[in-house]
This record gives C-alpha cells, structure tokens and sequence, in this order.
C-alpha cells in the first residue's frame, strides 16, 4: 500500500505526489480533506470509503468564539465525494453509515457561509452602497439577527460606522471599503499610510489574510511519517531478499552481498524489526528536527508580538536571494510565502490606483516595496504595536488579578494565568495558546486576532500582541467613557503643541456586545489619562473658560506670568464664569475662535498682529489698580 496524505499544510512539491502512479506493486491510497470533494479530480480512483463526517469550524454569533467540530456532512457533500469514484473507469463508493442515517439526519446542503462566518465586511459593503436598514434587507439566504447585530456593533467599534441611532458609515470605513480585506486589516493599512510604516503594516495584513505560514508541527509529523514509511519499505526489501535466497534466486555479486550483509547486521530480521521500539528509531533524527524547528522559532521570535513575528518572516523572505531554499531551511510553507507577496502586491497597487491613478505597478515599485521591509527600528515597531491596537481594539483582553481568580469560570493552571476579555465578560476567562510567541510572558494587557475554543473547553486566543492600557483611550473611542476634567492634575496649555490638555479617568467596555449586557460588569477602569481639550468632548464653556484661566495665569504666554500675583481675582474666577468681566473675558476669547473645536495660541497671534488692543482692556479690569497702566504698555505679549 502506498499511502498520501492530501492536506493543504505540505509543501507544493509533495502535494503534487498524488498525481504521479505508484510503485510497482502498491496501491494508491490517498486520505483527503474535505478539499477532494469538488475541486481535485485525481486519476486512477476506483474505491471511496466514506466516513460521512466532517470537521467544520463554528462560529458562536453571541461570543464570537470559533471551534473546530466534527459533525455529520451533507447529503450533498456525500454525493460529491462519492463522485471522486470511477472518474476515469468503473468503481464503487463504501460508505460507513445506514441510509436511514443519509436519510433522515443529513442536510440536503452545507450552510451557506453567510451563515457561519462573521459578516463585517458584508454589512459595510451594503451601508457603502447606500443600504442603511440592512436588518430588513432581502437576503438570498438571511443571516440570523444576532449576525447581524455583531457585525454593525463591531464596524462601530472600529470606527467604520457612527455611533448614531442609523449607523451610517463614515469617511474611515468609505476608505476601507476600497481594499479587498478583512475591515480590521484594511483601517490597519489606511492608518499606516500616515505613520511611514505602509510596508510592514502590508506584510502583516497580507500574512494574516493568508495563515498558516510556519510549518513547525506539519514538518515533525510528516517527517515522522516518511520514517516509518523507510522503516516499512526496509522490511519489505530484507524479507523479499530472504525469499529470494531460501529458494536459490539470489544472484547478487559480492559487492552487492557485502552491502546486503551489512543491511542485514542492522535490520536484523523481519521479527527484530516488527519488535523494535518505535521511539527508539525515530528518537535521534526526530530531536534533531526538534532542535531545528526551535532553531527557526527562536528566529522568528518577536518579544512583544506575534505579528511582528510574522514581519520578521515575510521581511526575510522578501529579500532572501533563492526563497524556495529559505522557505525549507527555516519551516515556512512556500505556497503561502509567495500568496503573502502576491497580496502585498496587490495592495500596492490599489494604493497606488487611489492615490496616483496608476493601474499597474511597476518593477520600481515593487523594489521600493522590498526596502520599505528593512528591519524596523524600535520607534517603528511602538508604531506598529500602536496601529494592530487601532485595528483589534474591542479584541482586548488583560491579565487577571489573583483576587479574580476565584470568580473565573473555569479551571487553570499556573503556567498560564487568565486573562479577561473584554468580549467574553468577566466570567470567562482566556489563555494565550502555547504556540504563542508571548507565551508564559504574561503582558497587562493585550490584543488578539484570533479566538477559539479547545475540545476541553477552554478558550485561547492567538495572534498576541502587548499594548500599553493608555492606547485604548486613543483608539477605542466609541469603547472608551471619560470623566470630567481632574482639577489636580490641573488643567495644562502645551506651546509645543499649541493645545490644552486635562487629566481624566477613563473606562473601557464594549456596551453593545451581548455578553457585556447580561453581565453588567465587564467595566475597566483604565490609568489617568492626558487628553486634548475640545469642545466636541466638553463644550465650548468649559473650553474657552479653561483656556482664559491659563492665559490670565500666564500659562499660555511667558510674559503674563510676572502679573499672576497682581491680580484682584483669580483664574478660577474666569473659569468658572461667576462675575460679569469673567463673561466678557470668555466671551472675547469666544469671538475669536467661533466655531473651532480647539483653541490655538498662534490664532490670537494672528488676531494681534492685525489688532494689537484685542483682550486688552478685557485683561486689564483683573489687574490692580497700580499695574494697569504695566500691561497696557507692555500688550500684547510676545511669548
């Protein structure tokens, strides 16, 4: 028997086995995925044996949690897959299960994706389209509501839809509606345009789209199975060789006899073989594929992120002079190494067709592409961490705290603490998945792209990335509550800058996820956090009052410091707007900047190089009397 396994994890060139005719006296075998179905039509097949089963991946619409099942397939499915027989001749189809089983429990056909993968992307194609009531759209076959709920719920998260009770998309998701992706990895790409960091956002987006690009387990495995494969081949020989012999057939020479001898010392008969330990022949060449693959682990490894992991495997590919050789030293899967280069190309030139009308990209752009994949410095990688955060920001989770433990719903070990996620609630506690390169390091708080549950039952989450908790504050904004203004630390004016800054408390939750609401508690208080003032998040009172306060206490320009102990009231008086040259003060500053949504010390520059006495006298009626006569020499201030 000469047997192949068909999965989509070999190499091409070993995928491509099954084609090619047995050796003399064997049979084909081949052990196929669901993939043989409808799309591999594979010559010479005269017998099927059908399990009937199937091992799907299920999406939990409420959780978002996906996990591998095995189940009964299709009515359909089973037909296809009783085609691969007798393609090319007469065969037969055996199937290990009743009619009344086909009959009585299989669907007619699989569910339609639409019904088992999440549908972000559909539903911001159709609010790009125009199509606002998208829960009353006449779907060929309609998504269940709670489908739909989480895929409006969580384009509002990443900010490709408004928070309004209509939910129309906005200028963010218009854009990341233009590239063929994932709407998460698409704000990823539109967000490091901005940044200069476009070449290594593209890598990871293209190596996430497409998966699956270390090869660490599917080289042990197949590695082990070519051994046995040698091991049995061996025998075979040996014992055919003795067959030979026993009734004088053997005609070898002596050189061939002298290497048959030593074949024999060491394969010693078909009884010692069949009573060898399986371990002990595979062990030494077995730990040196082991060491290999730790070897090319520890190259890929990325402190801090996963997906950085991957950056540092598609960059090296990318500039590797024989990629093919590369993709075998070090346990990448060829096929999807060039997949991921294909893709960066493409997004390329989508860019390129936005931005300059170029329908093609030529041989200079791909070379620039290549450079933009030089090894990033640390300030590039901080940018990078910071936009996988913009683009997974409500797929955060944290490390529980010891007092939480109690609470969890489920049992661990401590070699690999809890963390909470902010999609699961507080109940249900995540692991980072073993094969995580931030495995047993333990960060604060992280985000994840990925979520799935084990056959025991806890939940994992892959594609790890460290972030810092302040992040959110920036990113997450339809996530993220802040409290008012702290008086200490007070508000402060930043000339670097030109703009006001206040301390707040902030706290992060997904209020629209399902399990948030039936737990009411999944509420993170995160660190104080510095944020610009502006009259959208306070209003226009408490900005221009603010900003009159620090411009009467000289915080806003050097030179009115010297009168900060000459003054009859204090900035708190302005601020708080309880007198009446308090209003008149504010109201001045209000003329200025009008409909601003921030206020700017260059502007009232502006406004004094073209009317010199502006605020002055508004300035003056908060200065004692004897100092009067001080600031009206001295307005307007320089600095």
């Amino acid at each position: 028997m000469y047997a192949l396994p068909l999965y989509s994890l070999l190499q091409p060139n070993e995928q491509l086995k099954v084609f090619e005719p047995p050796p003399p006296g064997c049979r084909l075998v081949v052990i196929a995925t669901n993939v043989a179905e409808t799309s591999l039509t594979i010559p010479g097949v005269r017998y099927v044996v059908d399990s009937g089963r199937v091992k799907d991946k299920e999406y939990d619409k409420v959780t978002g949690v996906s996990k591998f099942v095995i189940k009964w397939t299709s009515k359909a499915s089973s037909d296809q897959r009783a085609g691969r027989a007798g393609r090319t001749g007469p065969g037969h189809c055996y199937r290990l299960y009743s009619s009344a089983l086909y009959d009585n429990t299989f669907k007619q056909f699989t569910d339609p994706d639409i019904l088992l993968t999440p549908i972000d992307t559909v539903i911001l194609q159709m609010k790009n389209m125009g199509i606002q009531n998208v829960e009353n759209f006449p779907f060929p076959t309609p998504p269940d509501e709670q489908s739909l709920k989480s895929a409006v719920n969580s384009l509002v998260n990443i900010q490709a839809l408004d928070k309004s009770e209509s939910r129309p998309i906005t200028a963010l998701g218009r854009a990341m509606n233009e590239f063929p992706l994932n709407p998460r990895y698409a704000k990823m790409l539109i967000l490091s345009r901005k940044q200069s960091v476009q070449g290594y956002i593209s890598a990871i987006v293209s190596a996430l789209t497409v998966s699956q690009l270390f090869m660490f387990d599917s080289h042990l495995n197949h590695f082990r199975q070519r051994v046995e494969q040698e091991k049995r081949k061996r025998s075979q020989v040996l014992a055919a060789k003795k067959k030979r012999r026993a009734i004088g057939l053997d005609t070898t020479s002596d050189d061939e006899e002298k290497e048959e001898d030593d074949e024999e010392e060491e394969w010693d008969d078909e009884e010692a073989i069949n009573q060898m330990n399986e371990e002990d022949v595979l062990s030494a060449q077995e730990l040196k594929m082991r060491e290999s693959c730790g070897k090319a682990k520890q190259m890929w490894s990325h402190p801090t992120s996963d997906l950085l992991s991957l950056l540092r495997a598609v960059g090296a590919y990318r500039l590797s002079p024989n990629p093919t050789q590369f993709c075998h030293q070090w346990f990448l899967h060829t096929k999807n190494m060039k997949e991921v280069s294909s893709l960066m190309r493409q997004l390329q030139r989508i860019i390129d067709e936005h931005d300059q009308g170029n329908s093609e990209m030529s041989d200079d752009d791909e070379e620039e592409e290549d450079c933009l994949l030089r090894p990033p410095t640390e300030e590039d990688e901080l940018v990078i961490r910071q936009i996988i955060c913009a683009g997974l920001v409500d797929r955060v989770a944290r490390l529980a705290t010891e007092e939480e433990w109690p609470g969890l719903d489920a049992s661990f070990t401590s070699k690999n603490r809890p963390y909470i996620s902010i999609q699961l609630g507080a109940k249900t506690p995540v692991f980072i998945h073993p094969s995580s390169y931030l495995f047993g390091k333990y960060p604060e708080y992280v985000v994840y792209n990925d979520i799935s549950k084990s056959k025991g039952g806890k939940i994992y989450i892959k594609g790890i990335t460290a972030i810092q908790p302040n992040w959110l504050s920036e990113f997450a904004k339809p996530m993220v509550k802040l409290s008012k203004p702290l008086d200490v630390p007070a508000p402060r004016f930043s000339s670097k800058d030109d703009a006001m800054y206040a301390f707040v408390h902030a706290s992060y939750a997904d209020a629209s996820s399902s399990v948030a609401q039936q737990q009411g508690n999944n509420v993170w208080q995160l660190p104080i956090q510095q944020i610009e003032i502006t009259v959208g998040q306070y209003g226009s009172n408490f900005v221009f009052g603010t900003f009159a306060r620090l411009l009467i206490e000289g915080k806003v320009f050097k030179d009115l410091r010297v009168f900060k102990d000459k003054l009859e009231s204090s900035g708190m008086e302005v601020e708080k707007m309880n007198s009446e040259k308090a209003i008149q003060f504010v109201n001045a500053i209000r003329s200025l900047f009008g409909n601003d949504n921030s206020v700017s010390k260059q502007r009232l520059i502006q406004r004094w190089q073209k009317e010199p006495t502006f605020l002055r006298d508004e300035y003056v009626r908060f200065v004692k009397k004897r100092f009067k006569t001080t600031v009206q020499d001295m307005w307007p201030p320089k600095q």
